[in-house]
């Protein structure tokens, strides 16, 4: 609702563009409908074919993440489309910085006038799977992929390569992120559901992936996990 909100806020500079996981997109068309009345269903057009994008003039595109394929022709008329308010459901979609999905909508976010992520889980794992989001957010603060790694994912030069699965640095990039990223507690939007609940689960690990848990374990001492909670809970961005 904020974000169709956000999207009510700018409807002079419509069409808009909604890029989502299919089993919402017609979730979304039914939300549009019922928080912005005066939208009729005419005005929402929903990319149902990679061939063909429908009348992307539309007051509303709603298009999903499985349309941005290379080769794809509806990818092709979106970009040159130049869409000035665009919002991403489930934005870690895009969190692989070189999967062909993420190269194809991080230029449609870049040139939006107005953009929003949303996604209940922006990292999964590692703080490198924040850059193609955050770079597309805010180039200006995230313009290069090897900076951010080199301050923010401790990278390793392995055999194959350089791993860049770490974390390094925190605070910084947490104070960073204060900016500009809204953070809702599932206690504040969610109310009727119960609180939650943790649970310690053993687990039998054979002993050559113990080894690894060990490295993973011995890379994590020097990352003050407790700081940063404690920083965003006393609501200071001052790192």
């Amino acid at each position: 609702v904020q974000a169709i909100m956000f999207m009510k806020a700018y409807q002079r500079e419509w069409p808009a563009l909604i890029v989502t996981p299919s089993s919402v997109k017609l979730n979304w068309a039914d939300e549009l409908e019922k928080w912005i009345p005066d939208l009729e269903p005419g005005c929402i057009n929903i990319v149902k074919d990679r061939t063909f994008p429908g009348n992307l003039k539309a007051a509303v595109t709603i298009v999903t993440y499985g349309m941005f394929t290379k080769n794809s022709k509806v990818c092709e008329l979106i970009t040159a489309e130049k869409f000035k308010v665009v919002v991403l459901d489930e934005s870690h979609y895009i969190k692989s910085y070189d999967s062909a999905r993420t190269k194809l909508l991080v230029p449609i976010i870049s040139a939006s006038k107005r953009a929003a992520l949303l996604s209940g889980t922006p990292a999964l794992a590692r703080p490198v799977e924040l850059w193609p989001q955050l770079n597309a957010l805010r180039p200006d603060l995230f313009p290069k992929f090897f900076k951010f790694v080199n301050q923010y994912c401790g990278p390793r030069r392995m055999p194959w390569g350089t791993d860049y699965t770490g974390a390094t640095n925190l605070e910084q990039l947490h104070g960073l992120l204060r900016r500009f990223m809204v953070r809702r507690l599932k206690k504040q939007v969610l109310k009727q559901l119960p609180a939650k609940r943790r649970q310690l689960v053993r687990l039998d690990i054979p002993d050559r992936e113990l080894k690894e848990v060990t490295k993973l374990m011995e890379r994590l001492k020097g990352v003050d996990l407790t700081s940063v909670m404690n920083s965003y809970n006393a609501g200071t961005g001052d790192f």
